[in-house]
């Protein structure tokens, strides 16, 4: 019986080593491939993100996979959570699109009111945006800086102002910049204009902040309702993990897990309709 195990090992080191160069080929292309990929997703968002910043996003959701199936000692965890390798990268970048958007709407206000003044003190629109952009950092700075670098190479402002618009799918925004561009082009009174457009989005600010504390109580809900099964899992899992383990080591079990997580996204979905009020 040893020599027959010895003679196996022989023969996969043996065939380790007659294709250690072509398995380290393959290897350095699969995570030539996977980095290809990730660059492409950063470059493609308009958020200016780390390549690393991703990579160690996928290190650790997956030692966090690991650590979880470890804990409860069921390798189908760890199989299964293979997609969100996949889609994590793609999610994250969402998130952080959204979360630069929000900042620029939040800053919309702030820039008008310092366009306005710089107009009404006789300056022209390009130095008003110079202005700001200089004193700016956040998300409509660095938009603002676009513009104008994409100005000095040559590109028209109202160009320019287009593509800002389609890169910040905001309505305000949209609003905002076809007000400017137009105004550019027929010489209309632009401060006039962006006064109203500045009020306008006071008012549906104020409006926002109402639907908001309206619906507090509605997310909290959801959250609770959201959270509970999952912490209650993870607290029987320390306290008595033989009493929650068939949930994990038996088909039944198996699927009353996935019926409650398709269950839970249900439920998520229709309290996001409910507390989301346009």
């Amino acid at each position: 019986m040893k020599i027959i195990i010895i003679f196996f090992i022989f023969i996969f080191v043996s065939f380790l080593v007659f294709f250690l160069n072509a398995i380290k080929i393959k290897t350095n292309n699969f995570f030539l491939s996977l980095l290809n990929k990730y660059d492409y997703i950063v470059k493609k968002g308009i958020v200016d993100i780390d390549l690393k910043e991703i990579i160690r996003l996928e290190i650790i959701l997956f030692c966090f996979v690991v650590i979880f199936s470890f804990l409860v000692k069921e390798i189908l965890i760890f199989l299964f959570s293979m997609p969100a390798y996949i889609i994590a990268p793609k999610l994250y970048l969402e998130y952080k699109k959204k979360e630069y958007i929000t900042q620029y709407y939040k800053s919309m206000i702030d820039f008008l009111e310092s366009i306005i003044s710089n107009l009404k003190s006789g300056l022209s629109i390009i130095k008003a945006l110079q202005i700001y952009a200089q004193r700016e950092k956040g998300p409509s700075g660095n938009e603002i800086s676009i513009i104008l670098k994409k100005v000095e190479l040559g590109k028209s402002l109202q160009d320019a102002l287009w593509e800002l618009s389609e890169r910040i799918p905001l309505r305000e925004n949209q609003i905002m910049i076809s007000a400017i561009a137009n105004g550019i082009e027929t010489g209309g009174n632009i401060t006039e204009i962006l006064e109203n457009i500045l009020q306008t989005i006071r008012k549906r600010e104020e409006l926002n902040r109402e639907i908001k504390a309206l619906t507090s109580q509605g997310i909290l809900s959801g959250l609770i309702v959201g959270l509970l099964p999952f912490l209650l899992v993870a607290a029987l899992l320390f306290i008595d993990p033989d009493f929650i383990k068939p949930l994990f080591s038996t088909t039944m079990g198996n699927i009353l897990l996935i019926t409650a997580i398709i269950m839970e996204i249900i439920g998520a979905f229709f309290i996001k309709k409910i507390i989301d009020i346009k």
